[in-house]
């Protein structure tokens, strides 16, 4: 509990509190703490990234149950009434966590195009929330030019899409999921790949089933890459690759195993398909 000295400890804002109020109680923070005068001070003081987390909204729904105060209204009045980027931030972060604001897909759109911060923040929690595991799949006919992307940038380190978000310090999007340096063959999970792009690579990349990868000697190096089916709404899609890595080891060697992953958000636009946000792990 380091920072417990420091916590605000304060109640729910009232009524009529103000964005200000609402971020410190987000934030957890007592805003009059100053840092220790053994610390070299700041020129300014940097505020935290806001992030309402799930104690924070059973926080304010105890709150509710307690007191029966309509707190989702009046957060929903001032998310409304909100006139700047910053504060409608603020009001839409809680309003999310409590599951009580959904952007639409256009809003979402705009607000990527925008490249304004407060709006950006917003529109990437609704848009991972709107392409999760029970978004609609695209048929393969679709499906077929995400995937030869994906297969090419592995094979021949061909481009993935270009980056919306680009930062001035260079982050790149289109980076694969990490591996650790292991040699072998390239090998794919059959399913998830379209019969066009299955032909297409054959003679370049081996396609297997999971449960043949999972026969092999965990000694026998290789990468097996994972797609999952390309999820979309509206303009968005969500193409997620996975993948398993195995170092090649002698007989009297232990294995050496490792896993990491990409999730690539896409928006279309103007004809092209752009990331404009990306997870990503590995082990």
């Amino acid at each position: 509990m380091g920072r417990w000295d420091v916590a605000s400890k304060a109640p729910l804002p009232s009524r009529l509190s103000d964005a200000s109020a609402w971020r410190d109680w987000i934030n957890g923070e007592d805003p009059s703490h100053s840092a220790p005068a053994s610390l070299p001070s700041a020129p300014s003081r940097v505020r935290p990234p806001l992030n309402a987390e799930r104690w924070h909204s059973n926080a304010i729904r105890i709150y509710i149950a307690r007191t029966g105060r309509d707190v989702v209204s009046e957060l929903q009045q001032s998310y409304r009434t909100a006139t700047s980027d910053s504060v409608r931030e603020i009001f839409g972060t809680i309003l999310q966590a409590l599951g009580e604001l959904e952007l639409t897909e256009t809003e979402v759109a705009d607000a990527f195009t925008s490249q304004v911060p407060e709006r950006l923040a917003l529109a990437h929690k609704a848009l991972v929330a709107s392409l999760g595991d029970s978004a609609a799949h695209i048929p393969d006919a679709k499906a077929e030019a995400f995937v030869d992307r994906l297969i090419a940038a592995v094979v021949n380190s061909t481009p993935l899409w270009s980056d919306l978000m680009a930062s001035p310090r260079g982050f790149s999007s289109d980076l694969l999921p990490g591996v650790h340096g292991a040699s072998g063959r390239i090998l794919f999970d059959s399913e998830n790949i379209p019969e066009t792009v299955r032909a297409k690579w054959a003679g370049q990349v081996v396609f297997i089933s999971e449960s043949e990868w999972d026969k092999r000697s965990l000694r026998d190096g290789g990468i097996f890459y994972r797609v999952d089916p390309v999820r979309v709404w509206g303009r968005f899609a969500r193409v997620h690759m996975w993948l398993s890595e195995r170092v090649s080891r002698a007989t009297n060697e232990t294995p050496a195993a490792y896993a990491a992953g990409a999730i690539y958000y896409l928006m279309e636009l103007n004809g092209e398909w752009v990331v404009v946000a990306r997870q990503s792990w590995i082990t």
